[in-house]
């Protein structure tokens, strides 16, 4: 009789300490579950860290670059040569593809550059406004201008022309009157009055793509 108690207590003994082990068992596979979600966690952390390092260097670049075109577009500032014939006109050129910003959109600009009369300093901008072409004129923070964080406000006041010669004698002419913006402390260049281009027009003015704008001052 003491045997079979023994016996019956040492299997009650087996059977508890069996489910102890599968209770143990299911508590280290929680937890290794846990453990492979918090890997995952650190992961997916570690993927949106990389991500955010590239894209810092991706901005950093295109700061760099930014930079470099700043610098460029300085070097190429440059004074319109003083010519004889039609009064004392100056004139100024610039070719572009409207096509290389109709699409993706923003504004182009060009050199800046000067007029013979003073000082002052301009620019020329083109953008796309409801698919019709503008381009405007501006007045722009030169070399010879005080540096970002001071108001110009020395003005005269002279037209600007410009003559768009395009395919078949087709021919277009702008006329910016009597107007020279000051420029506020924190801008580089001025407001503008812009003159439109229609859509339909562009492709009779263009000559291999491009626009050719001969201005002048007078």
């Amino acid at each position: 009789m003491n045997n079979s108690s023994d016996i019956l207590i040492l299997k009650m003994h087996i059977e508890d300490q069996k489910r102890k082990i599968v209770d143990q068992n299911k508590k280290i596979e929680d937890q290794n579950e846990k453990i492979v979600d918090q890997n995952k966690k650190i992961e997916d952390q570690n993927g949106k860290i990389v991500d955010q390092n590239e894209e810092i260097e991706d901005q950093q670049m295109q700061l760099e670059e930014l930079s470099e075109e700043v610098g460029d577009q300085n070097k190429k500032i440059m004074i319109i040569p003083v010519m004889e014939f039609f009064g004392g006109f100056s004139p100024f050129q610039w070719e572009f593809n409207p096509n290389e910003f109709r699409v993706q959109g923003g504004k182009k600009y060009s050199t800046p550059f000067y007029n013979t009369m003073n000082s002052h300093c301009f620019q020329l901008g083109a953008y796309f406004n409801n698919n019709n072409l503008r381009i405007s004129y501006h007045r722009y923070r030169g070399k010879y201008d005080a540096d970002l964080g001071a108001d110009i406000e020395t003005t005269n006041t002279f037209n600007f022309c410009i003559n768009i010669f395009g395919k078949g004698g087709k021919e277009k002419y702008l006329c910016f009157g009597n107007r020279d913006y000051f420029i506020l402390k924190s801008n580089t260049r001025s407001k503008s009055r812009n003159f439109i281009i229609n859509n339909d027009e562009i492709n009779d003015l263009t000559i291999d793509g491009c626009l050719n704008l001969h201005c002048f001052f007078k």
